[in-house]
Protein backbone atom coordinates (compact mmCIF):
# COMPACT_ATOMS: atom_id res chain seq x y z
CA UNK A 1 0.00 0.00 0.00
CA UNK A 2 1.12 3.59 -0.72
CA UNK A 3 2.06 5.86 2.01
CA UNK A 4 1.51 9.05 1.03
CA UNK A 5 3.01 11.98 2.78
CA UNK A 6 2.89 15.62 2.78
CA UNK A 7 5.78 18.31 4.00
CA UNK A 8 5.95 22.30 4.47
CA UNK A 9 9.17 24.05 4.52
CA UNK A 10 9.80 27.57 5.51
CA UNK A 11 11.60 28.39 2.29
CA UNK A 12 13.24 26.30 -0.82
CA UNK A 13 16.98 25.61 0.84
CA UNK A 14 14.69 23.72 3.41
CA UNK A 15 13.32 21.96 1.12
CA UNK A 16 16.45 20.68 -0.76
CA UNK A 17 17.61 19.55 3.09
CA UNK A 18 14.50 17.53 3.33
CA UNK A 19 15.00 16.02 -0.18
CA UNK A 20 18.28 14.66 0.45
CA UNK A 21 16.98 12.63 3.49
CA UNK A 22 13.69 11.14 1.56
CA UNK A 23 16.66 10.36 -1.31
CA UNK A 24 18.73 8.13 1.36
CA UNK A 25 15.34 7.07 1.88
CA UNK A 26 15.24 5.79 -1.86
CA UNK A 27 12.55 8.12 -2.92
CA UNK A 28 13.53 9.90 -6.04
CA UNK A 29 12.59 13.44 -7.56
CA UNK A 30 9.63 12.98 -9.89
CA UNK A 31 10.21 15.43 -12.98
CA UNK A 32 7.78 14.44 -15.01
CA UNK A 33 4.13 14.60 -14.15
CA UNK A 34 3.01 11.18 -16.57
CA UNK A 35 4.93 9.81 -13.76
CA UNK A 36 3.68 11.52 -10.58
CA UNK A 37 1.34 9.72 -8.38
CA UNK A 38 -2.04 10.99 -9.72
CA UNK A 39 -2.71 11.16 -5.74
CA UNK A 40 -1.09 14.87 -5.78
CA UNK A 41 -2.49 15.98 -9.60
CA UNK A 42 -4.53 18.63 -8.03
CA UNK A 43 -1.19 20.23 -6.37
CA UNK A 44 -0.09 21.16 -9.65
CA UNK A 45 -1.57 24.42 -11.27
CA UNK A 46 -2.63 24.05 -14.51
CA UNK A 47 -2.61 27.89 -15.55
CA UNK A 48 0.60 30.02 -16.16
CA UNK A 49 1.03 33.10 -14.67
CA UNK A 50 0.03 32.22 -11.68
CA UNK A 51 -2.57 34.82 -10.19
CA UNK A 52 -2.08 36.51 -12.93
CA UNK A 53 1.49 37.09 -11.89
CA UNK A 54 3.82 37.03 -14.60
CA UNK A 55 6.99 37.35 -12.03
CA UNK A 56 5.55 35.05 -9.61
CA UNK A 57 7.34 31.40 -9.01
CA UNK A 58 4.33 29.13 -9.77
CA UNK A 59 3.56 27.11 -6.22
CA UNK A 60 4.38 23.24 -7.28
CA UNK A 61 5.96 21.18 -4.46
CA UNK A 62 8.77 18.69 -5.38
CA UNK A 63 7.61 15.84 -5.32
CA UNK A 64 9.43 12.31 -4.41
CA UNK A 65 8.67 8.80 -5.04
CA UNK A 66 9.57 5.07 -3.92
CA UNK A 67 7.98 2.20 -4.57
CA UNK A 68 5.56 2.57 -1.55
CA UNK A 69 6.40 5.87 -0.92
CA UNK A 70 5.04 9.28 -2.02
CA UNK A 71 5.51 12.92 -0.64
CA UNK A 72 5.02 16.22 -1.48
CA UNK A 73 7.49 18.81 0.06
CA UNK A 74 6.21 22.38 -0.27
CA UNK A 75 7.35 25.69 0.35
CA UNK A 76 5.36 28.35 2.11
CA UNK A 77 7.86 30.90 0.93
CA UNK A 78 7.24 32.24 5.24
CA UNK A 79 5.89 31.17 7.81
CA UNK A 80 3.35 32.89 7.77
CA UNK A 81 1.52 31.38 4.77
CA UNK A 82 2.74 28.11 6.20
CA UNK A 83 -1.20 27.45 7.52
CA UNK A 84 -2.42 28.62 4.39
CA UNK A 85 -0.34 26.29 2.40
CA UNK A 86 -0.98 23.35 4.10
CA UNK A 87 -4.85 23.92 4.60
CA UNK A 88 -5.23 24.89 0.99
CA UNK A 89 -3.33 21.61 -0.39
CA UNK A 90 -4.93 19.19 2.08
CA UNK A 91 -8.36 20.54 1.15
CA UNK A 92 -8.00 19.88 -2.44
CA UNK A 93 -6.89 15.91 -2.22
CA UNK A 94 -9.39 13.52 -2.45
CA UNK A 95 -7.84 12.23 1.53
CA UNK A 96 -6.14 13.03 3.93
CA UNK A 97 -1.76 11.47 3.35
CA UNK A 98 -0.75 9.75 6.59
CA UNK A 99 1.81 12.35 7.83
CA UNK A 100 1.97 15.91 7.57
CA UNK A 101 5.24 17.35 8.79
CA UNK A 102 6.32 21.09 8.93
CA UNK A 103 10.02 22.41 8.78
CA UNK A 104 10.42 25.88 9.69
CA UNK A 105 13.35 28.03 11.18
CA UNK A 106 13.41 29.74 14.77
CA UNK A 107 15.45 32.63 13.23
CA UNK A 108 15.54 35.16 15.78
CA UNK A 109 13.24 33.81 18.34
CA UNK A 110 12.45 31.23 20.95
CA UNK A 111 11.88 27.44 18.75
CA UNK A 112 8.65 26.96 21.40
CA UNK A 113 7.37 30.45 20.20
CA UNK A 114 7.59 29.48 16.72
CA UNK A 115 6.08 26.10 17.40
CA UNK A 116 3.07 27.81 18.94
CA UNK A 117 2.39 30.09 16.29
CA UNK A 118 2.39 26.93 13.78
CA UNK A 119 0.34 25.49 16.16
CA UNK A 120 -2.09 28.27 16.41
CA UNK A 121 -2.94 28.16 12.85
CA UNK A 122 -3.40 24.44 12.49
CA UNK A 123 -4.95 23.17 15.72
CA UNK A 124 -6.57 20.39 13.88
CA UNK A 125 -3.36 18.36 13.81
CA UNK A 126 -1.66 17.00 16.54
CA UNK A 127 1.86 17.90 16.62
CA UNK A 128 3.06 16.08 19.74
CA UNK A 129 3.93 18.02 22.95
CA UNK A 130 7.13 19.86 21.57
CA UNK A 131 9.31 20.72 18.52
CA UNK A 132 10.59 17.84 17.46
CA UNK A 133 8.18 15.33 18.35
CA UNK A 134 5.49 13.47 16.51
CA UNK A 135 1.68 13.48 17.94
CA UNK A 136 -0.23 10.16 18.08
CA UNK A 137 -3.09 11.33 16.15
CA UNK A 138 -3.85 10.19 12.37
CA UNK A 139 -2.81 11.53 10.43
CA UNK A 140 0.47 11.47 11.94
CA UNK A 141 2.19 15.21 12.10
CA UNK A 142 5.23 16.96 13.51
CA UNK A 143 6.99 20.20 13.22
CA UNK A 144 10.65 20.56 13.46
CA UNK A 145 12.28 24.18 14.60
CA UNK A 146 15.33 24.74 12.73
CA UNK A 147 18.45 24.48 13.96
CA UNK A 148 17.22 22.31 16.91
CA UNK A 149 13.90 22.86 18.29
CA UNK A 150 15.53 24.43 21.24
CA UNK A 151 17.39 27.80 20.10
CA UNK A 152 17.38 30.32 17.59
CA UNK A 153 19.06 30.43 14.15
CA UNK A 154 18.88 28.92 10.56
CA UNK A 155 19.22 25.49 8.66
CA UNK A 156 22.38 27.35 7.27
CA UNK A 157 23.13 27.06 11.09
CA UNK A 158 23.02 22.99 10.63
CA UNK A 159 24.83 23.07 7.08
CA UNK A 160 27.71 25.11 7.98
CA UNK A 161 28.45 21.98 11.10
CA UNK A 162 27.94 19.79 8.23
CA UNK A 163 30.79 21.59 6.36
CA UNK A 164 33.16 21.46 9.21
CA UNK A 165 33.46 17.57 8.58
CA UNK A 166 33.28 17.76 4.79
CA UNK A 167 34.77 21.29 3.86
CA UNK A 168 36.77 22.03 6.16
CA UNK A 169 39.36 23.90 4.09
CA UNK A 170 36.73 25.78 2.60
CA UNK A 171 34.47 26.80 5.70
CA UNK A 172 37.95 28.65 7.85
CA UNK A 173 38.30 30.79 4.84
CA UNK A 174 34.93 31.75 4.08
CA UNK A 175 34.48 32.14 8.06
CA UNK A 176 37.47 34.67 7.63
CA UNK A 177 36.53 37.32 5.03
CA UNK A 178 32.93 37.00 6.27
CA UNK A 179 33.46 37.89 9.71
CA UNK A 180 35.45 41.19 8.70
CA UNK A 181 32.78 42.75 7.21
CA UNK A 182 30.88 45.14 8.64
CA UNK A 183 27.23 46.44 7.98
CA UNK A 184 27.71 49.28 8.61
CA UNK A 185 30.46 49.89 6.33
CA UNK A 186 28.63 51.98 3.72
CA UNK A 187 31.71 51.54 1.20
CA UNK A 188 29.78 48.48 0.75
CA UNK A 189 26.28 48.51 2.04
CA UNK A 190 24.98 52.22 1.04
CA UNK A 191 22.07 52.48 3.14
CA UNK A 192 20.88 50.41 6.08
CA UNK A 193 18.07 48.86 3.98
CA UNK A 194 20.98 47.79 1.67
CA UNK A 195 22.57 46.35 4.68
CA UNK A 196 19.67 44.83 7.03
CA UNK A 197 19.72 41.20 5.85
CA UNK A 198 23.50 40.84 6.42
CA UNK A 199 23.24 42.94 9.78
CA UNK A 200 20.54 39.88 11.20
CA UNK A 201 21.83 37.57 13.71
CA UNK A 202 22.20 34.58 11.50
CA UNK A 203 23.18 36.92 8.26
CA UNK A 204 27.01 36.13 8.47
CA UNK A 205 26.19 32.89 8.62
CA UNK A 206 23.97 32.57 5.53
CA UNK A 207 26.76 34.85 3.74
CA UNK A 208 29.42 31.84 4.70
CA UNK A 209 27.25 29.43 3.54
CA UNK A 210 26.25 31.29 0.17
CA UNK A 211 29.80 31.52 -0.17
CA UNK A 212 30.87 27.86 -0.16
CA UNK A 213 28.00 27.12 -2.14
CA UNK A 214 29.35 29.81 -5.21
CA UNK A 215 32.32 27.71 -5.04
CA UNK A 216 30.93 24.34 -5.08
CA UNK A 217 28.81 25.39 -7.80
CA UNK A 218 29.94 28.32 -9.72
CA UNK A 219 26.60 30.36 -10.82
CA UNK A 220 23.86 27.89 -9.75
CA UNK A 221 21.47 28.64 -6.52
CA UNK A 222 22.14 27.91 -3.01
CA UNK A 223 19.62 24.86 -3.03
CA UNK A 224 21.31 23.64 -6.12
CA UNK A 225 24.26 23.12 -3.92
CA UNK A 226 22.04 21.42 -0.84
CA UNK A 227 20.90 18.99 -3.41
CA UNK A 228 24.23 18.32 -5.11
CA UNK A 229 27.22 18.72 -3.02
CA UNK A 230 28.10 16.81 0.20
CA UNK A 231 26.15 18.78 2.93
CA UNK A 232 23.86 16.08 4.11
CA UNK A 233 24.78 12.91 2.47
CA UNK A 234 28.34 12.51 4.26
CA UNK A 235 28.66 9.75 7.12
CA UNK A 236 30.24 12.24 9.76
CA UNK A 237 27.64 14.95 8.68
CA UNK A 238 24.58 12.72 9.19
CA UNK A 239 25.62 12.11 13.05
CA UNK A 240 25.75 15.37 13.84
CA UNK A 241 23.05 15.73 16.74
CA UNK A 242 20.56 18.85 14.76
CA UNK A 243 20.54 16.74 11.45
CA UNK A 244 20.16 13.17 13.32
CA UNK A 245 17.12 14.51 14.99
CA UNK A 246 15.74 15.67 11.65
CA UNK A 247 16.44 12.50 10.51
CA UNK A 248 14.87 11.10 13.06
CA UNK A 249 11.58 13.31 12.64
CA UNK A 250 11.49 12.79 8.75
CA UNK A 251 12.01 8.99 9.44
CA UNK A 252 9.30 8.61 12.33
CA UNK A 253 6.56 10.61 9.94
CA UNK A 254 7.63 7.83 7.18
CA UNK A 255 6.64 5.06 9.86
CA UNK A 256 4.02 2.25 9.82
Amino acid sequence: MMRRIYFVAEGSHDVEALGRFLSSLGARRVQSIDKLDPYWSRLVPRIFPYEGDLLRRVPVPVFFQADKLSVAVHSASGISRISKITKASLANLDELPVAVGVVVDADDRSASDVWNEVLAGMSEYDFGQAPGQAGVSEPRAGVFVLPNNEGHGTLEAILLKCGEKVYPELIGSACDWIAKLDPENNSIFVTADKSKFFAKRAGKIKAVFASLASVLRPARSVQVSIQDNRWLSNTEALSIPEVAALQALVSKLMDD
